[in-house]
């Protein structure tokens, strides 16, 4: 078996076919002058995003977007699929007003078969336009709807937090790990975590059938002798399910309101908003979810009226982050991966597909799991670091000294714990 070179970031686009069919060093080349434009004041670097909401893909045909502005042509392509994105950069003097035309068409073996015309202007953003296609597929008329957004991806705008060096995973720590001895996700273990030192926490949030966020990881929770979906329950419902209804005890599960009144404005908080994959979904048979971009909207409220600034967000879901990165472009964004494929979105499959993902939409960084990485974490860490991303690392391995110095040494923006007896016993040398 040939070894893979994970010191030459080329690795990542073998045998890839990006969207727009280009060879690896132009592929390269647009994605580093981008990146320099980003650098430029007179310039704000922008993303149009064509984002297929197809339930179901269509083999053998794909979406092909042109954008003319001021005379040039930029065009981008990708197959359809559930939730593919199509992103085409391009770049506007900030203060100016430029609406530019958009030609989106849907195209099989022998040709174009449906296509529509229209104009954006990225005069507000967040900007979002509904586009829908007609086609004759199989011999059965189905339409194909898609959103188009503006997005700017300027990652300069992002606050910068340097002291994430070790987060508390879910508080002090998940739910069976050996070392934990406070319920995971509770008031109770991210206020023990801060007690002993750290900055920073990570817990998973999600809606329940009445768009309140809570602080949950499951997508599903035990009712009687059945499971049943947190997105299929009331607020009232989960909390008596979870025996906290006043949501007084704090050793028990709470809303994410509950959670932000409870601590300060210097502890620092990695929000992770959850959100089945198409795998997700039909793993656990969920149904009637809450739209995507309300989830986002409901808990980037309650963040904003808490007035706390010290929260990232992450997410698996390539469309969380998109909504996420629209409304909140001052706040950290990362991509949550574990790189393993098969979870129905083409961007959490290989690690190229997140580095692709983030470089493309100017995400801040990624939050691997250590078995994706843990072949060559030095360089791995060093090639997401070339393209400005930063690299958290999360898994049961890293609860680990010989492995946490091993990711402080490869220069890993912070690292996910269960175990807080690893840090606490030495001076909190690592925060």
């Amino acid at each position: 078996m040939k070894q893979i070179d994970w010191s030459n970031p080329e690795f990542f686009f073998k045998n890839k076919l990006i969207e727009n069919s280009t060879t690896v060093e132009e592929e390269f080349r647009k994605i580093k002058v981008h990146r320099l434009e980003r650098n430029k004041r007179i310039l704000a670097p922008m993303i149009f995003c064509l984002v297929v909401k197809s339930t179901r893909a269509y083999r053998q045909m794909h979406i092909r977007v042109t954008l003319k502005k001021h005379m040039v042509e930029m065009e981008a392509r990708t197959e359809i699929y559930p939730e593919s994105f199509l992103m085409v950069e391009y770049s506007k003097e900030v203060g100016h007003r430029e609406p530019f035309s958009v030609n989106v068409e849907a195209w099989s073996p022998k040709g174009m078969v449906s296509g529509k015309s229209f104009v954006v202007s990225d005069l507000e953003l967040p900007s979002k336009t509904l586009v829908s296609l007609k086609i004759d597929y199989e011999g059965v008329m189905e339409e194909i709807e898609m959103e188009a957004h503006c997005v700017r991806t300027d990652q300069s705008i992002s606050q910068i937090h340097e002291d994430m060096k070790i987060i508390g995973h879910r508080g002090c720590g998940t739910n069976g790990h050996p070392s934990t001895r406070m319920m995971e996700n509770t008031v109770s273990s991210f206020k023990e975590a801060y007690r002993r030192g750290l900055k920073w926490v990570e817990m998973d949030v999600q809606l329940t059938r009445d768009e309140v966020p809570v602080i949950f990881h499951d997508f599903v929770i035990q009712s009687g002798a059945s499971r049943i979906g947190i997105n299929e329950i009331t607020l009232k419902e989960f909390l008596h399910l979870v025996g906290n209804q006043d949501e007084e005890n704090h050793s028990l599960p709470c809303t994410l309101s509950r959670f932000l009144e409870q601590i300060d404005d210097e502890h620092g908080v990695n929000i992770e908003i959850k959100y089945p994959l198409p795998s997700e979904e039909g793993r656990y048979k969920l149904k009637d979810l809450v739209p995507a971009e309300r989830v986002v909207e409901k808990v980037v409220e309650m963040v904003q009226r808490s007035r706390k600034q010290r929260v990232i967000f992450s997410s698996f879901h390539p469309y969380i982050l998109l909504m996420v990165k629209l409304r909140l472009p001052n706040f950290n964004i990362f991509m949550l991966t574990e790189a393993k494929g098969g979870e129905g979105n083409p961007y959490t499959n290989t690690l190229y597909d997140a580095l692709y993902f983030c470089t493309k939409l100017g995400l801040d960084g990624v939050v691997l799991d250590w078995s994706c990485m843990a072949i060559n974490p030095i360089d791995i860490v060093k090639i997401f670091k070339s393209f400005d991303l930063k690299t958290f690392v999360y898994g049961d391995e890293i609860n680990d000294k010989n492995i946490i110095s091993i990711l402080k040494e490869a220069g890993a923006h912070g690292i996910i714990i269960d175990d807080l007896e690893l840090i606490c016993t030495q001076n909190n040398e690592h925060h």
